[in-house]
């Protein structure tokens, strides 16, 4: 007879112990739920009309159905076999019209048999349907509304040179954006508009951007919110400003109607809670007031419309008769210092891309960020045709209004195409359309200006050895309309050069908007802001005072 060690007996024991504890924690759990239908079963009959029929085959039923057994002494067998003994447990099974707990109807409200069942930890106690959906308060104050983010510039956000491309900081500052108007509104929410955004100083590879969104108001369903984006040198840890943009979000509904466009749903008011927040909140007011001024401006123009219309670029994907690209442009080395005429169609550029679902938001509608990625590449694209700087910055994007959205499978086409040229940069209008392949129908997205400027390998602007010469009405029309918005931004430099002044920085320090960057950048951003033409006149009274 051998004798077993105290170890080698010690966990089979205890194995056999928390067995024995969790089987009789079932039949226990068994017999609360037998207890339990049995009275649902009664309160039912109760309030029908064939009480006693009822009643009487509940009864019968529960006469019929087997108790559960025992649990067995476990404590003296050497080993278990544990499925054969889960076999021999009988739960009770719920009978016609009765609800498992845990599930409503149709996986709906908690019945009262919940409260018998254990709570995963970490997760709140089940509750109504109809109590989920948490009311919007009245107020929200403005401080509570921000979002921040950060992000580290790798090599792949550039484009050969060590600086972020704008469509890259565009992408982010929408994210940032829109994280917080879905926060604020707890639902979807999609990007209607982006007000015109400047690029003071650009983002260096292996900086931290840093990028603060906050709402600055609010329109029923519609919401302004504005951005701030600010670079960390990882060297230095030196911080400055590098732009700030204003985006228009519209709230949706959780639920999107099949085949039709998701409702509109209200919004909480923002209340800004010091001066500063005030001074924003009403500023807020007078850029929406200038969107619907300009918008109800350009519906009233017959003109302007017909114009609009004219101007757009049109994919060539389904167009017959054209040219894939159009030829190469060369420049004689032994020319240099002479302007070649070339006409706009040259530049043209087309961009196709697909959307996936890594493009779209929870609803499956394309981000507005990823759409303005699109753009600035299709703009490069355009500019790189007669910039010959070795390298291309973006120096400001105009206002982009979302007119129809795209989602995910459908076709994205990007037209661009250079419309003046002004020094060391151009300007590239793009237009975006959108194609649902199963239709086959296009329509139109949106249209942009995008300022591209050469610069060289040491970031200082490059002079651009070409000049157009429009052909075509159209091209005409277009040229005359890009001195026209140079002249719209001179007077927006002109006036961020007559407030220049010290502004509160993310981290509350005072801060000048231009603190750092190489002379090359500066004079670079400088020129591309202003659209300075060659004339030396015109670029010292474009170029502000150091």
């Amino acid at each position: 007879m051998t004798r077993e060690t105290p170890g080698a007996a010690a966990a089979p024991e205890l194995l056999q112990a928390q067995l024995a504890e969790a089987l009789q924690q079932l039949h226990a759990l068994g017999a609360r739920m037998t207890g339990l239908e049995a009275r649902m079963t009664g309160a039912e009959a109760s309030r029908g009309g064939d009480g006693g029929a009822t009643a009487g085959a509940a009864s019968n039923g529960e006469c019929e159905r087997s108790p559960p057994p025992a649990p067995r002494s476990l404590a003296g067998s050497g080993s278990m076999d544990f499925l054969q003994s889960h076999q021999q447990l009988v739960l009770p099974q719920p009978g016609p019209g009765q609800r498992i707990p845990g599930r409503g109807r149709g996986g709906g409200a908690p019945t009262a048999a919940d409260a018998l069942l254990p709570r995963l930890p970490g997760r709140p106690p089940l509750a109504p349907s109809s109590t989920l959906a948490v009311p919007h308060e009245a107020e929200v104050p403005m401080a509570t509304t921000r979002m921040v983010m950060a992000q580290i510039v790798s090599p792949g956000d550039s484009m050969g040179l060590d600086v972020c491309t704008g469509g890259t900081v565009l992408s982010w500052v929408d994210i940032c954006a829109g994280l917080a108007a879905k926060t604020f509104a707890r639902g979807p929410c999609v990007t209607a508009s982006v007000d015109a955004v400047h690029f003071l100083r650009p983002c260096h590879v292996g900086s931290v951007v840093i990028i603060a969104a906050m709402v600055n108001r609010t329109f029923r369903s519609s919401m302004e919110v504005g951005v701030r984006v600010e670079e960390e040198d990882s060297r230095t840890g030196a911080r400055h400003h590098c732009c700030s943009a204003y985006l228009t979000f519209v709230a949706l509904s959780k639920k999107d109607p099949e085949g039709g466009p998701s409702p509109k749903v209200a919004l909480p008011k923002v209340v800004p809670t010091d001066r500063h927040h005030e001074q924003i909140h009403a500023e807020a007011a007078r850029r929406r007031d200038s969107r619907l001024a300009a918008r109800e401006h350009m519906r009233a123009c017959l003109e302007q419309m017909a114009s609009g219309t004219e101007l757009r670029l049109r994919p060539i994907t389904h167009a017959a008769g054209q040219p894939t690209l159009p030829p190469a442009l060369r420049v004689d080395p032994k020319a240099e210092g002479c302007k070649h005429s070339i006409s706009p169609v040259l530049t043209s550029a087309h961009l196709t891309q697909m959307v996936l679902p890594q493009h779209a938001n929870s609803i499956g509608i394309t981000f507005g960020g990823q759409v303005m990625r699109w753009m600035e590449q299709c703009a490069f694209i355009a500019a790189s045709r007669v910039c010959r700087g070795g390298y291309l910055l973006t120096a400001a994007m105009d206002s982009i209004s979302f007119l129809n959205p795209t989602r995910v499978g459908d076709t994205v086409y990007v037209e661009g195409q250079v419309t003046a040229i002004f020094g060391s940069s151009v300007e590239v209008q793009i237009s975006l359309w959108g194609e649902t392949p199963d239709v086959g129908v296009m329509f139109h997205c949106g249209d942009a200006y995008a300022t591209v400027v050469s610069v060289n390998r040491h970031k200082k602007p490059v002079d651009i050895p070409f000049e157009l010469v429009p052909e075509s009405e159209a091209e005409c029309l277009r040229l005359r309309l890009a001195v026209q918005k140079r002249a719209e931004r001179l007077a927006l430099r002109d006036r961020m050069r007559a407030r220049r002044k010290i502004r509160v920085s993310l981290d509350g320090q005072p801060r000048y908007d231009s603190d750092s960057g190489s002379d090359g950048e500066k004079e670079a951003m400088r020129q591309a802001l202003s659209n300075a033409t060659s004339n030396a006149s015109e670029d010292a009274a474009a170029t502000p005072s150091p």
